[in-house]
């Protein structure tokens, strides 16, 4: 699986079907680039994009789980 599939897994636990454009959303507002282009090292940026642009709706604690598994991906 890509980058991008392994991401799109975790955002889909908590958003279902807006998963793929919020993905798109962070990736084009924080990285400049699209969600095929993602690279191991955009991984923290977009961990800390995805807490920020959930937290609300989902929950602080939802939002840093959501970072967590994002983050484990580097691993």
């Amino acid at each position: 699986m890509s980058l991008r599939d392994d991401i799109l897994a975790i955002l889909r636990q908590d958003l279902g079907p807006a998963a793929p454009i919020f993905l798109e959303k962070c990736c084009k507002q924080q990285l400049g680039r699209t969600s095929q282009e993602i690279m191991p090292d955009d991984i923290s940026v977009l961990a800390e994009c995805f807490y920020r642009g959930v937290a609300d709706s989902i929950g602080v604690a939802n939002a840093e789980r959501v970072r967590g598994h994002v983050l484990a991906i580097r691993q």
